[in-house]
């Protein structure tokens, strides 16, 4: 946001104010689109809607949410908020964003359960104590 739609420009008050609602705008947005994403990714250890489906109120739910989160820019209320609306350039570098996003988060967990699964047979022969401290 800083770089991309150059919100550090401050060289009039105008400007500042303007740079100061777009970044705010596009950190609401994005934070919500990949919270919600992010709930996919930790509620399976499989890679999610590809190898598991969420339940239909999961879903419904996160696209209802995703929806309000992309219009409230665009309207009366988003405004009251100090919101504007997004550009163009934006929305697909969300798209690329929360898609690496899922990618990474899911590769990542998955990795993860699978290492912590190994080290945990290879060490059932220990004490509970130890595995704790070892994974602490």
């Amino acid at each position: 946001m800083l770089y991309v739609f150059n919100c550090w420009n401050t060289s009039t008050p105008e400007a500042a104010a303007h740079s100061t609602r777009l970044f705010q705008t596009g950190w609401f947005v994005e934070s919500l689109l990949t919270q919600t994403v992010i709930i996919h990714i930790i509620r399976t250890n499989r890679i999610p809607f590809l190898q598991s489906w969420p339940s239909w109120p999961l879903l419904v739910m996160s696209a209802i949410i995703m929806a309000i989160g992309i219009a409230i820019p665009f309207t009366v209320f988003g405004d009251n908020l100090g919101f504007i609306p997004l550009p163009p350039f934006y929305w697909q570098l969300l798209g690329l964003t929360l898609s690496w996003r899922h990618r990474v988060d899911s590769d990542g967990e998955n990795v993860v359960a699978a290492a912590q699964i190994t080290d945990l047979k290879r060490r059932a022969d220990e004490p509970v104590a130890s595995i704790f401290i070892y994974c602490v």
